[in-house]
């Protein structure tokens, strides 16, 4: 929508510049952190399940772990890269739809092989698809170092305290070394060109490293799930809410702290924003991780059983290929609107 010629820009341009905006952006670039933390977890809680199973160490289970994952996600991938590829270029309408370019004809490979997030960033094929390309190498990570913890159980306290020092050095580090900001802003020359050419999206938000952090809280929840569910979960249960509650004060304060942060001017590198930036987004990782510990704790709550429902099980199945698609459908939408259109918070119309 941005790349469309508007009516009313003045409206549009009011609404980013308005104080509360750089928070509202920075929700929606830190919510990617409840999918990194998510896959963490699941990953953690399966591997020492099926530990607790085996009867000996083996590779086994990495393997056929590996294997489904690939089967769940390539089929559809590769469907909807084929049709990037060849039919998209054809539902191409308006003169404005040929602001909507991909490189799927000649990128394709980086996306199947899972290295989009490092490679042809500035002509990506499904640029959406950096966030399965980071998944997926951080899968590998956790699978090894799940792996290491299971053949050498001495490890495991040396694991987690190198989990730690990743998740909340290595954002800082990239910040200071890229002369970064702290976090995501929204500038509409970047918007433009689809952050294409946005350093803070390029070497900050894709790359797996930088996302590391919430990954592991996710795997290290996972580990705490498993060891406390075989004790008192009343107790952890109430624990957990306590350490919600504590971090999610942080997170409002820290969050707010962006409404100012625009109007400091900091020169680059930045020990501040490196410091501000990693802890921003380990509390980000560290939040959505004792919500999930809390809700796995709730074991007789309303709220566990409405998330439980049949219903809500069907949609999580079909949320991947819905994710997979958006891309294709939204363009197609845009690239045959009449223009210019007329934008407001939730709609746009011609």
């Amino acid at each position: 929508m941005i790349r469309m010629p508007l009516k009313n820009v003045e409206d549009f341009e009011a609404q980013t510049n308005s104080a509360i905006f750089p928070v509202i952006n920075s929700l929606n670039t830190h919510m990617i952190t409840f999918f990194f933390v998510l896959g963490g977890m699941v990953l953690s809680v399966g591997f020492l399940n099926h530990i607790d199973r085996s009867k000996g160490f083996t590779l086994r289970y990495q393997w056929k772990k590996l294997l489904n994952r690939l089967a769940r996600l390539l089929p559809a991938y590769a469907f909807i890269i084929f049709y990037q590829a060849t039919v998209f270029k054809w539902t191409k309408k308006t003169p404005v739809a040929f602001k909507f370019v991909d490189y799927c004809s000649e990128h394709w490979w980086s996306n199947l092989l899972m290295i989009n997030n490092v490679v042809h960033l500035s002509e990506p094929c499904l640029q959406y698809g950096w966030y399965l390309g980071a998944d997926f190498q951080l899968f590998l990570i956790g699978l090894g170092i799940m792996t290491s913890i299971w053949r050498f159980p001495a490890l495991k306290k040396i694991c987690i305290g190198a989990m730690l020092i990743i998740a909340f050095a290595v954002p800082g580090i990239v910040i200071y070394l890229e002369k970064l900001d702290a976090t995501m802003s929204f500038d509409m020359r970047h918007a433009l060109n689809q952050l294409r050419e946005y350093k803070e999206f390029l070497r900050y938000y894709t790359p797996f490293y930088t996302n590391a952090g919430t990954y592991f809280f996710g795997m290290i929840a996972g580990m705490v799930y498993h060891h406390v569910s075989k004790n008192s979960i009343s107790v952890a249960s109430r624990y957990t809410k306590q350490a919600f509650q504590y971090v999610f004060v942080l997170l409002i304060v820290l969050s707010a702290f962006l409404v100012i942060l625009p109007w400091i001017k900091v020169e680059k590198p930045s020990i501040f924003l490196s410091i501000y930036g990693s802890a921003l987004k380990a509390v980000w990782g560290i939040t959505h991780a004792t919500v999930f510990l809390m809700y796995a704790f709730k074991t007789d709550s309303v709220q566990v059983a409405f998330l439980e429902h049949p219903i809500l099980r069907v949609l999580a199945k079909l949320s991947y290929s819905i994710y997979i698609v958006q891309y294709s459908i939204i363009h197609m939408v845009y690239s045959n609107l009449s223009v210019p259109i007329r934008y407001d918070m939730f709609n746009t119309v011609s």
